[in-house]
């Protein structure tokens, strides 16, 4: 098989997922309903070896997308690296990542990564996640890395140092506001962190002539999600697309498709150069969102 004919079959895959969706720019006020899934059943005997071949006909095609679809800005992909480092030191998921903010600086020690837990949580018992990059060297640290672990182990809310459990325990409250409240300092409303769209300077403007379709653009994010997260396509195709694409034009002159993909547990927003494909940011925001 050609790439082209690689190419060809993904754009069609996806296209399919999300020919429903088309032509509803107003899908976001129907996050939160939940839809039904039926259980499909294989009716028909596939001989092993043809499995087989079916599998590694579609992990080597899968390979080859992400190879020649996917470019990462550095940021995105200094994010990937920190984000696999806390999954193994501290036991954070995807979801549980979506409750912080990132901040990404550099200086002659390497490439710095702050996750600090957006305003409307407890700060204090969460603590921030540090993880610093120079060059094949990872370091990762906790605010709470010099208490007693079983304090954030048990899962217990109301110990003074929360670790995923006690997110989790948030993320899946029936009513996560009211569940929240109880932990929360008595003290003046915080101010929101800085996220990614504070360092960029721009308008949104109308597509113009030599902008990528914005299909091409929602596939680019798609397939982002599945490396950059390890999703399935199913699960990627189980959210809801087309949500008020917009284009950013930046002062530095960057066209940017901003493309949201979104459920009632969960949002993803990714930045795509309309010009060269990259994929500049991305970021999840999960407890509250729909």
């Amino acid at each position: 098989m050609t790439e082209q004919q690689e190419k060809m079959k993904f754009r069609e895959a996806i296209d399919h997922t999300l020919t429903a969706l088309d032509g509803d720019p107003f899908l976001y006020q129907r996050i939160a309903a939940d839809a039904e899934k039926g259980e499909k059943t294989m009716k028909h005997w596939i001989p092993k070896g043809l499995v087989i071949a079916l599998i590694t006909l579609f992990c080597m095609g899968a390979v080859a997308v992400a190879a020649v679809l996917l470019n990462y800005s550095p940021e995105v992909r200094a994010q990937k690296t920190a984000m696999e480092a806390l999954y193994q030191e501290y036991g954070l998921t995807r979801t549980s990542l979506g409750l912080f903010t990132v901040e990404y600086t550099e200086d002659e020690q390497g490439t710095h990564l702050w996750y600090r837990a957006n305003s409307y949580l407890p700060a204090e018992r969460i603590g921030d996640y540090h993880v610093l990059i120079a060059d094949d060297k990872v370091e990762v640290t906790w605010t709470h890395d010099d208490k007693e672990p079983t304090m954030w182990e048990s899962g217990n809310p109301e110990n003074p140092y929360w670790g995923e459990k006690q997110l989790q325990a948030y993320l899946h409250a029936e009513n996560s506001y009211e569940w929240l409240q109880p932990y929360l300092a008595e003290e003046v409303e915080k101010p929101d962190l800085p996220n990614f769209y504070d360092t960029l300077d721009f308008v949104v403007v109308e597509q113009a002539a030599g902008d990528m379709p914005f299909r091409d653009a929602q596939d680019l994010a798609d397939a982002a999600l599945m490396d950059f997260y390890g999703m399935t396509e199913e699960e990627v195709a189980d959210y809801e697309h087309f949500i008020d694409p917009r284009i950013l034009l930046c002062a530095d002159g960057r066209r940017l498709w901003e493309v949201t993909i979104a459920n009632a547990e969960s949002c993803y927003q990714v930045l795509v150069d309309t010009q060269t494909g990259e994929i500049v940011n991305i970021m999840i925001t999960t407890g509250g969102v729909g």
